[in-house]
């Protein structure tokens, strides 16, 4: 499948040593003298620029900087604390908890990719933890990338955030080896019997954990991704009406689905091959709804919609939304022209909006949509989206048209930045007063194209610039000593007038100088009738 290649622009503020993503960009010089502006304007210390080339086969981004340059500021080192360091999990239960297993999600990604597990699933399979710790070096190296971040919030010193982390992990893994140990937790083979052990076991304090390995091991018994969705809903189809068992199983099967809707392999799996991005997003949406995909009753993902709509699993609901949202803030193509992206980020944008806003936010999807519009204003897909329109006012109606389906001040302002030079160009007037139409014709297609602009979401001050140029060009096109004559004609100057008058109160006369030129001239004919 095809690959796209985009410029992400970044930059760095004063003495931070971190980057902030301002732009992206489809040309690479392009990207590249942005960059370099923004660095010669004095407001950041450091910028550059990274290729990112998106694989539409693996759904991954490999990255590369192709340009960097600024200055990093000396920055005043922060006294490293004394005492124990303040770790982000105290004791080995925090490890299971929400929070810490998202963290788990981004460090180990690619590998619960390739073992087709969840993050839940490997804090509480004791095969799992054993593969992972044989790794060394992917186990050591995400040690190290917490106990970094942790230090730069904190001021502790890495090495003990290194020893603490280290001991912690090994406290909650070796907890886990313990259970298995013991024997006592079963590999359930039917979604009943975990029920029933879960019920016997669930009740007891230390429950939580021998459960959760149950489950693990009925999951590892899965084929793929479908098939351990399936199996997670077939527990939950077996759960007892209320109780300890009902609880835990619950929670541990809503923390699952929705790392298994959060993972990307999984969920292209799930979904199957689409036409595009934006298709799969309209049907990650329609899921979000608990709308049933199309493919009839029996799918796993038909089963799940009816879960949504019943209003279980709130947070794997709540997953597939805000992944629908966070796809929408990459740069990725929706679809392969400017025209079927408009078209999707309509049906996704409709599609969120109805969604209940407990779960993801309006505010979080208009600001995705925004910047998602963001990418359609930049000047290469502009030109692209531009190429069919065969007249200037075609591609003034293109800009009118690409407005209506995006937001954001700033973008719409942007249209209008394309569609001035358009107005004022010489084109522009040549084609709106071509002699082979006729008055009343050309009079129709200014009024239409000023009643557009007029109707737009363009800044105020752009809709009345832009009404006035079309004015005053329709006002030039149309010949008022041609017109004058055809008036006096005695074969055609009745028709001509009723056309004029037709014309004004249809409404199909541009509004100003044009207008009150046609009204005065109506006027005139009436007084000498």
């Amino acid at each position: 499948m095809a690959k796209q290649i985009h410029f992400e622009i970044f930059v760095r503020r004063g003495a931070s040593p971190g980057w902030s993503l301002i732009d992206a960009q489809e040309n690479r010089d392009g990207a590249i003298e942005t960059a370099k502006a923004e660095l010669a304007s004095g407001r950041v210390t450091g910028v550059k620029v990274v290729k990112e080339t998106y694989d539409e086969a693996s759904g991954d981004f490999a990255g590369v900087t192709i340009f960097e340059e600024g200055t990093v500021k000396a920055k005043e080192a922060k006294p490293v604390k004394e005492g124990p360091p303040t770790l982000p999990c105290l004791t080995p239960d925090d490890l299971y908890s929400a929070h810490a297993r998202h963290t788990l999600a981004r460090l180990f990604a690619d590998t619960l990719a390739r073992w087709k597990m969840t993050p839940t699933e490997l804090v509480h399979s004791a095969a799992a933890l054993e593969k992972l710790e044989a790794t060394g070096t992917l186990f050591q190296h995400a040690v190290q990338k917490v106990a970094l971040a942790q230090a730069g919030d904190t001021g502790d010193g890495v090495v003990p955030l290194i020893r603490a982390i280290n001991d912690l992990a090994d406290r909650a893994i070796q907890r886990v080896y313990r259970e298995e140990r013991t024997g006592r937790v079963p590999a359930p083979a039917t979604a009943a019997d975990l029920v029933a052990y879960a019920v016997a076991r669930a009740p007891k304090p230390d429950g939580a954990l021998p459960v959760g390995m149950a489950f693990a091991k009925f999951l590892a018994a899965a084929s793929g991704w479908d098939d351990k969705l399936d199996r997670t809903l077939a527990v939950l189809a077996e759960l007892p009406p209320e109780g300890p068992a009902h609880t835990m199983l619950g929670r541990l099967a809503d923390a699952v689905v929705s790392e298994i809707l959060g993972g990307a392999a999984a969920l292209h799996q799930l979904l199957g091959a689409a036409a595009d991005l934006g298709s799969a997003l309209i049907a990650m949406s329609d899921l979000y709804l608990a709308r049933v995909p199309p493919g009839g009753a029996e799918t796993s993902l038909a089963r799940l919609a009816a879960m949504f709509g019943a209003d279980r699993l709130l947070d794997a609901r709540t997953a597939i939304g805000r992944r629908v949202v966070s796809e929408l803030k990459t740069h990725k193509r929706l679809g392969a022209s400017v025209d079927v992206e408009m078209l999707h980020l309509r049906a996704i944008t409709s599609r969120l909006v109805m969604g209940p806003p407990r779960l993801v936010p309006h505010d979080d999807i208009v600001a995705a949509v925004t910047l998602r519009s963001r990418h359609l204003v930049q000047l290469g897909p502009i030109e692209e989206y531009l190429k069919p329109a065969a007249t200037p006012s075609d591609r003034a109606l293109r800009l009118l048209a690409l407005e209506e389906n995006i937001i954001g001040a700033e973008n719409k302002r942007r249209i209008w930045d394309f569609l001035k030079p358009i107005l004022s160009s010489a084109a522009f007037e040549t084609a709106l007063g071509d002699p082979s139409a006729s008055p009343i014709a050309r009079l129709g297609r200014a009024a239409d194209l000023q009643k557009r602009l007029l109707k737009s979401g363009l800044p105020e001050a752009a809709r009345r610039e832009g009404a006035a140029l079309i004015d005053a060009v329709a006002r030039r096109a149309l010949d008022g000593n041609r017109l004058s004559a055809a008036l006096r004609d005695p074969a055609r100057g009745a028709g001509v007038a009723q056309a004029l008058k037709a014309a004004l109160a249809g409404g199909n006369v541009p509004q100003g100088t044009c207008g009150q030129f046609v009204t005065d001239l109506v006027q005139k004919l009436a007084r000498a009738a």
